[in-house]
């Protein structure tokens, strides 16, 4: 295949900054996102700009709006529920699985991430341990390499971390988060292909309720 040419470049640092701010809430669920507007703000051309709507279009974070242009993609209980449901399903499997396979080198890579999860939020970094304590799902998925279920979950991942911000403001939530990746991690390490799987779906479930919890409570409610 060729590299890529200028504008695919272009395309890619405007798809990138936009998730980002999409992801943030910087961008509100229901926000237009136009191409003469964005071409005004973002300083390129319509067609780079075009490009990276149509990608963000296809990862469901934007959607077309009646008038021809996007709007930034809020989600639905409905979408709320499917996701959580193949979640619990592929992540339980792929837990399952790792416990069997898991080598000491990679138990050892997430007790290095839990420990620093919990290092970070001793001093009050409290997003920055959630992130590393939540490593512990794509050491998994890196574990058993199967590519599809990767892919799966970074497209899950992407359409449900807005949300899973808003849980994350909830007391209590980040330490609870912490302590079910610790369990996750324990039937890993006594590759307990049951356990493993049994947690990973506790942890789902309760980051769905978390979830469903922090919305009830915030301006962006699930829709």
């Amino acid at each position: 295949m060729g590299s890529k040419t200028g504008n695919d470049c272009i395309a890619d640092e405007i798809y990138e900054k936009l998730k980002k701010s999409i992801i943030n809430l910087e961008i509100e669920p229901g926000q237009p996102l136009t191409e003469s507007a964005l071409t005004k703000s973002l300083g390129a051309s319509r067609t780079p700009i075009r490009e990276a709507l149509h990608m963000l279009e296809r990862d469901q974070l934007v959607e077309r709006s009646h008038n021809k242009g996007y709007i930034a993609r809020g989600i639905s209980e409905q979408d709320m529920s499917e996701i959580f449901e193949v979640r619990a399903v592929l992540e339980s499997w792929l837990a399952g699985k790792a416990a069997q396979e898991i080598s000491e080198g990679n138990l050892a890579v997430i007790d290095t991430c839990l420990q620093q999860a919990k290092a970070l939020y001793d001093e009050g970094r409290l997003e920055e341990s959630d992130a590393k304590s939540n490593e512990i799902h794509n050491i998994i998925a890196f574990v058993v390499n199967n590519r599809w279920g990767s892919r799966t979950i970074d497209m899950l991942t992407n359409f449900t971390t807005t949300y899973k911000k808003l849980a994350a403001m909830q007391k209590g939530q980040i330490e609870r988060a912490y302590r079910e990746h610790q369990l996750i991690y324990e039937a890993l390490k006594a590759h307990d292909s049951q356990l493993a799987s049994e947690r990973m779906v506790e942890h789902i479930q309760n980051t769905r309720k978390a979830i469903q919890a922090a919305c009830q409570n915030r301006t962006y409610k699930l829709q």
